[in-house]
């Protein structure tokens, strides 16, 4: 798998889908997991990764989205052993 930033050559690390570039996932404009989430009655979403470990890719998108549907977002820690 693509582990790598920008390895697929379409700014998708594997592990950071909170990112604009999987927009068409989570947004309105794609897949809607969040709006899917929402309307099953949902008002929270879980993280497994933690958020901001790479600064250069903006979580803004997917925050501003999960806020305008009442969703909380409870990010992940990131440990190193």
């Amino acid at each position: 798998p693509c582990t790598e930033h920008d390895c697929g050559g379409r700014g998708r690390p594997s592990e950071n889908m909170l990112q604009e570039g999987y927009a068409e996932q989570w947004g309105p404009s794609g897949r809607d997991d969040l709006g899917t989430m929402a309307a099953l009655g949902a008002n929270a979403v879980r993280l497994y990764h933690s958020m901001g470990v790479e600064p250069r890719d903006s979580q803004a998108g997917f925050l501003d989205r999960a806020q305008s549907l009442g969703l909380n977002v409870m990010a992940g820690y990131h440990t190193e052993a």
